[in-house]
């Protein structure tokens, strides 16, 4: 049996010791990962499979993935073995929709069978009927579950931002700052002719330490100055630092798209209805960046507009990883909210929720922008991109020791220096979950 010491990555141990489980169950749970997969394709080294990247990671929240994946394996494959085969290969298909929606579909079902719920999977492939729950009186809810991931408008947000990141990196460093502090704003989603025109702007960008927000085309705003960290530590001069946040509006499709997956599911799971007596409801993963209260009030509108929409309730569901700013911890919560139907006796019919590892939050994720101080910014209705890195000289403390100061934030990742040489400091390489 492998102990947590024995768990590698690239002869490199995995990050482990914040999981409180015995090294047995960890190493079963990978190991269902590794038998259902096979070991050759998840080690290929330039693999684009998103439990590829996952599975050549180290660090500890590609742990609590690959973890997470392994016991709903393990425990369908003893419940339901015949729905998880077909399951598993939509997860291997390279279908992007196809795999995100069996991923939560067993992420899903998994959690409701640890919960206790009276949980049978639907035939795999059911148009819109995922699951069927039985309650203590006999009655019946079909379940349809559905993910409603990152949007279209959001990730090509992001890889914009990545790619006027990675441009600002070269040019300043080029021109020997040590490092650099980039804020965006918009007072409209950026169409692609005005990021290249940002692109174009930011060749001949002057970055100094008196520059504001400056208006650079109509409605956008830039601001570059030179990077200071807190707690009056000291930059490496071998390797550049950044930290780049955007803050810019949704885009105005985001409202009906979410209600289209809705009305979709609801007019599916009427077809798969046998009598009047049988509960429907819709069960939807939404993205940790997705704004929970904008959702909810959608969903509302859903259920109480006439002619009915025809489900009892739309239960969303946001995982996150969140920051504990005051403790500077990492964790993965789990965030479930049901929206009922007039008709919908929530008491009577209460959908639960049980995940191996995280914790349960009464509240959903809260979308604030980080600043270099350590200050926070509440944010509605925007899409936020943060995304930084800071290569730090170690300093000595009181005991003799070398150490680094500094607290987390979302999307940034923190490098100690000593002697020129990157410490040993495993960060993911960003704070964004890819199955769960």
């Amino acid at each position: 049996m492998l102990n947590r010491s024995e768990i590698k990555v690239l002869n490199i141990p995995r990050q482990t010791k914040f999981l409180s489980m015995p090294d047995g169950e960890l190493a079963d749970y990978l190991n269902e990962v590794e038998s259902t997969f096979g070991k050759l394709w998840l080690s290929e080294p330039n693999g684009k499979d998103k439990i590829q990247r996952l599975w050549l990671r180290n660090d500890g929240l590609s742990t609590i993935e690959l973890v997470t994946l392994g016991y709903g394996i393990k425990t369908l494959k003893q419940l339901h073995p015949k729905w998880l085969k077909s399951c598993i290969q939509d997860i291997k298909s390279q279908d992007a929709n196809r795999q995100n929606g069996a991923l939560f579909e067993l992420h899903a079902i998994t959690m409701l069978i640890t919960a206790k719920m009276n949980i049978k999977p639907a035939a795999y492939g059911t148009p819109g009927l995922d699951a069927t729950i039985a309650f203590d009186d006999k009655a019946e809810l079909l379940l349809s579950i559905k993910n409603h991931d990152i949007s279209y408008h959001e990730q090509l947000l992001q890889e914009n931002c990545k790619i006027f990141r990675e441009r600002a990196r070269e040019l300043f460093s080029a021109q020997g700052f040590t490092g650099i502090d980039i804020m965006l704003t918009a007072k409209e989603y950026i169409t692609d002719s005005n990021w290249q025109k940002l692109l174009a702007i930011l060749q001949n960008y002057q970055c100094a330490e008196r520059n504001g927000l400056i208006e650079i085309l109509p409605g956008i705003h830039l601001r570059i100055v030179p990077l200071v960290i807190q707690n009056g530590l000291t930059l490496s001069k071998k390797y550049f630092s950044d930290w780049f946040i955007a803050l810019i509006p949704y885009h105005k499709n985001e409202q009906p798209n979410f209600m289209s997956k809705i009305e979709t599911a609801a007019l599916q799971l009427k077809k798969q209805c046998q009598n009047m007596e049988q509960k429907k409801g819709c069960l939807i993963r939404v993205h940790p960046t997705a704004d929970i209260s904008r959702l909810r009030n959608i969903s509302i509108e859903l259920l109480n507009r006439q002619p009915p929409i025809n489900v009892d309730f739309v239960a969303l569901y946001q995982p996150a990883v969140t920051i504990d700013t005051v403790n500077d911890t990492t964790a993965l919560s789990h965030y479930l909210t049901i929206i009922p139907s007039p008709s919908w006796n929530t008491q009577l019919y209460l959908l639960k929720f049980g995940a191996l590892i995280g914790v349960s939050t009464p509240n959903p994720t809260k979308l604030k922008l980080g600043f270099p101080d350590g200050s926070l910014k509440d944010c509605t209705d925007h899409y936020i991109f943060q995304m930084g890195s800071h290569f730090v000289e170690m300093e000595q403390n009181d005991h003799g020791e070398f150490t680094v100061n500094m607290s987390r934030r979302a999307g940034l990742s923190i490098y100690p220096i000593f002697n020129g040489i990157i410490a040993d400091n495993i960060f993911p390489p960003e704070d964004s979950l890819l199955t769960i």
